[in-house]
Formats: structure tokens, sequence, C-alpha cells
């Protein structure tokens, strides 16, 4: 019908899902004990969790770095109550919440 000209065009009204709101929030976190079993522990006591998207054994001021993707702060202080402050692997920890993603920069 197109090609006979019949119908002249086609408009399509297409409504896209908003993308799921999600917080990132990168977790600096100091064992109780610096052994490799601790480390081990606390490794697989955290991989398993679906709101830990990357997780570093670091050197510095901490000795784990985690990245999380949470819906909200409630999902996260609901994952520190269940795998952080409820661990005795953890002595300590420190809270970054992204603001935003910025691009890398590359120079010409």
């Amino acid at each position: 019908m197109i090609a006979a000209g019949i119908i002249l065009g086609a408009r399509a009204h297409v409504s896209f899902p908003e993308p799921e709101a999600s917080v990132t929030i990168f977790l600096l976190v100091e064992l109780a004990e610096e052994s490799r079993q601790a480390l081990q522990r606390f490794s697989d006591k955290v991989a398993a969790n679906p709101e830990v998207i990357e997780a570093h054994y670091v050197a510095g001021e901490a000795d784990v770095l985690l990245k999380l993707r949470v819906p909200d702060v409630v999902a996260y202080d609901r994952f520190l109550a269940n795998h952080i402050n409820s661990s005795p692997l953890v002595r300590r920890f420190k809270t970054l919440t992204s603001l935003r993603s910025l691009a890398p920069h590359r120079g010409s």
C-alpha cells in the first residue's frame, strides 16, 4: 500500500521505560585481621552479593575496596547490616557515595 501511494507515511510513538534509579557506592573496608585466610573468608562472604559489582584487595588506608550498585540508600543500609556491621571480619569501613560518573579525559 505504501508503494501504491495509498499509505503516505507512518509514525510510531515509542515509550522507553525510565532507567532504574541506582546509587553507586565505594566502600573502603579495613579487616580486623590481616591474614590470607581472613581476606579469603571476607571475599567469599561478599562475592556472592549482587550489589557488589567490583571488589579489590588494595594497599593503603583500607584492605578491600568494594564498588556497590544499590537501588537506594535503604538498600545500602540493609547491605551494611547484613554483611558489614554484623561481620567480625571487619574492623571499620568508610563509605564514599558517587555523585556522578565522570568520563575519562582523553588527551589529543
